[in-house]
């Protein structure tokens, strides 16, 4: 062991680096500091890989992705403009390497996203290991907090299942390094570089603007820059983001991405937000890492002057920067209040939390606890779990393994699994169809559904369906209580229509009358369906469905703001409409209709 860092004049025993050796001649330090910052990322992606798949909402990514290859625009549906992915950057990435290598999309989003995770882990340890080189013992790092995050379930399933997740860690990565190497000697090409990815990354997913914000006052405090050179910092780091920005208002005629209004993203449930984490928390005893963390940070602020004074405080202001940038991003999900998925809003926060311990220098100060660390990653790997599979308590789901037994599949990465799976199961859909095709036109298959929220997963699977009305051509069309498995189902050329409103506009501004299952809060009525999508005297089957509702709403739809509403996202796109979108988008983004067709027809329409 070498002695502590306290002691001065400690100095690093490990042998020199010759400047002139090869690299294929690495000596046993730099062999060593190597195979931990890339073992641990390793053994995420093989145990990632052992657990590939793709989720539902990985499939509404590829589906907006085929959409661009198609000509169609980011949308999830012809016709209709709705920002359906809240990660901006993934499906245009998913297009270009689909696009250009012809290879499969889901596959793109699979393995794109499990390369990505290995990546973004390799190239966070790399920067904590750069962090600490001039320490005492820094030349021979130990493993500890990416033994963290290999050793998580949680970043094993979200490691693929087609999100954005494995980007997130990209970006949290490539975003640490690039700030472990500022300094008032960087050269401005650098700090530029350094500030645009920063600024990408509410491009990545809108809520890491926490993180870039964190993160760049970190730089600002490495850096000191004079106004003149932060102004111009700060348009590298904000001008992508701000042309997007004006693009969405214009385009979309909202603020925020269609999923952030349907999911009312900026209202705060933080009893249902930390009934999320507790259940993240308790299976894996995720306090326990967190903790060790904090020691190890409190540790490391006592650097003494074994090395020199911007040293110690390019250590302190970033693993400080570290542990804020992890508080704020799980903090964000908990007032919000969660996810239905089990763990996965709160991963980004647990990665951004570990940066400054991923690795940590070879001293008895630190030794302790990264072993502490190892040896809770080894328990976890081998034996914690979450209690339960599919649905769990407080409508909180694991999410892979309920499609693996949806589908059948233990890894179903493959778009024809989930079809497969979706006929079977809903047996409906295809019986409607064949029954339909002497009636002229493309025809929407539908199903009736309970709107009450003990009932609120009671779909009725007694399918049915009629001729389908819409502003532009199409193919035969379905409604589903999920997005990405008719996604697979319906060509882009047809339409899956959403009842929850995060792909459909409409949907997404209802009123919140009440909280159920996050981010699905919003279930639109099947008169809303039927009345927007079927022409009027159309011969409906209405088991189950309220004949006053159906022409409430036809009303309501030709009314007021809900009129504007459907205009905005439906009509061509031209200057004059992308300037109409752009000046009303603070009023629109706001706008929310009452659920019952009845009650939006008083207000709108009177």
């Amino acid at each position: 062991m070498v002695e502590d860092h306290a002691v001065e004049g400690a100095k690093d025993s490990g042998p020199e680096i010759s400047p002139h050796r090869p690299w294929y001649r690495p000596d046993a330090r730099t062999g060593w500091a190597l195979a931990v910052v890339l073992v641990p990322a390793l053994l995420l992606g093989v145990a990632a890989f052992g657990r590939r798949w793709i989720g539902d909402d990985g499939l509404i990514f590829v589906r907006v992705s085929q959409q661009i290859l198609d000509g169609n625009g980011p949308n999830f549906n012809v016709g209709e403009r709705a920002e359906a992915a809240t990660s901006t950057l993934w499906p245009w990435l998913l297009a270009l390497v689909g696009g250009v290598t012809g290879i499969d999309l889901v596959a793109v989003a699979v393995y794109g996203s499990l390369g990505c995770a290995v990546v973004g882990l390799a190239l966070a340890s790399a920067g904590t290991r750069r962090l600490y080189r001039d320490l005492p013992g820094g030349g021979w790092p130990l493993p500890a907090g990416a033994l963290v995050i290999a050793a998580l379930p949680p970043f094993w399933d979200f490691a693929t299942s087609g999100l954005e997740m494995g980007l997130i860690f990209v970006w949290l990565g490539t975003s640490w390094c690039l700030l472990v190497r500022l300094d008032r000697d960087t050269s401005f090409a650098r700090q530029a570089w350094t500030s645009f990815a920063l600024g990408m990354g509410v491009l990545v997913r809108p809520d890491l603007a926490l993180g870039t914000v964190v993160f760049a006052v970190a730089a600002w405090l490495l850096l000191r820059p004079t106004r003149k050179r932060l102004a111009v910092l700060a348009a590298c780091g904000g001008l992508l983001p701000v042309l997007y920005q004006l693009f969405r208002m214009g385009y979309y005629g909202v603020l925020l991405p269609n999923t952030a209004i349907a999911k009312e993203g900026t209202k705060t449930d933080v009893g249902r937000g930390w009934t999320y984490f507790e259940d993240y928390a308790s299976p894996y005893n995720i306090w326990a890492p967190l903790l060790l963390t904090v020691v190890a940070v409190g540790l490391l602020a006592t650097v003494g002057r074994s090395v020199g004074d911007f040293e110690r405080y390019r250590i302190r202001v970033l693993t400080g920067t570290a542990l804020v940038a992890g508080t704020v991003l799980l903090g964000y999900v908990i007032v919000v209040g969660g996810d239905f998925m089990h763990a996965r809003l709160l991963l980004p926060g647990t990665f951004a939390f570990l940066l400054p311990v991923l690795v940590l220098p070879l001293q008895r100060l630190y030794a302790s606890t990264a072993a502490a660390l190892a040896v809770w990653s080894l328990v976890c790997a081998a034996a914690m779990r979450v209690p339960y599979q599919g649905f769990g308590p407080k409508n909180i789901e694991d999410t892979r393994t309920w499609y693996t037994a949806w589908t059948g599949d233990s890894n179903p990465v493959t778009a024809a699994s989930y079809r497969a799976a979706f006929v079977k199961r809903l047996e409906g859909v295809g019986r409607e169809w064949q029954a339909d095709r002497v009636t002229p036109g493309a025809q929407f298959v539908y199903l009736t559904y309970y709107h009450e929220p003990d009932k609120f997963w009671m779909l009725n699977f007694d399918f049915r369906s009629a001729p389908l009305e819409y502003h532009v051509p199409v193919t035969d069309s379905v409604v589903y209580g999920a997005l990405g498995q008719p996604a697979v189902l319906v060509p882009t050329s047809g339409l899956a229509i959403d009842i929850f409103g995060l792909a459909n506009p409409l949907g997404a501004h209802l009123d919140l009358d009440y909280r159920t299952r996050s981010g699905h809060d919003k279930l639109t009525y099947i008169e809303w369906i039927l009345a927007d999508f079927t022409r009027p005297g159309t011969p409906l089957d209405l088991r189950n469905v309220d004949p006053a509702k159906v022409e409430a709403a036809r009303r309501a739809l030709n009314c007021g703001g809900i009129r504007e509403l459907q205009e905005a996202t439906r009509e061509p796109m031209s200057l004059s409409r992308f300037w109409k979108n752009f000046t009303g988008s603070v009023k629109r983004n706001s706008m929310r209709i009452p659920t019952n067709p009845i009650d939006a027809e008083k207000k709108y329409c009177h």
